[in-house]
């Protein structure tokens, strides 16, 4: 996906450090379950929609870049 930093398998277990900004994502209590319901899909879980409850927010970071330590 656009604006994704993916870590090799040999990075497992290594610390990195990542540069970039924390976004806020704000979505209505709709947007929320949409999501929720698209993430599950993803994952092939089950989804419970009562565990939406209103509103949430999430917060990420949109990377410019990010380096590995070994």
């Amino acid at each position: 996906a656009d604006g994704v930093i993916v870590f090799p398998l040999s990075a497992r277990g290594q610390v990195a450090s990542v540069q970039g900004k924390v976004e806020q994502i704000r979505m209505t209590k709709d947007e929320a379950l949409w999501f929720r319901r698209h993430q599950a899909e993803e994952k092939g879980v089950d989804f419970d929609p009562s565990t939406v409850t209103g509103p949430e927010t999430l917060y990420q970071i949109r990377a410019s870049g990010a380096t590995i330590h070994r």
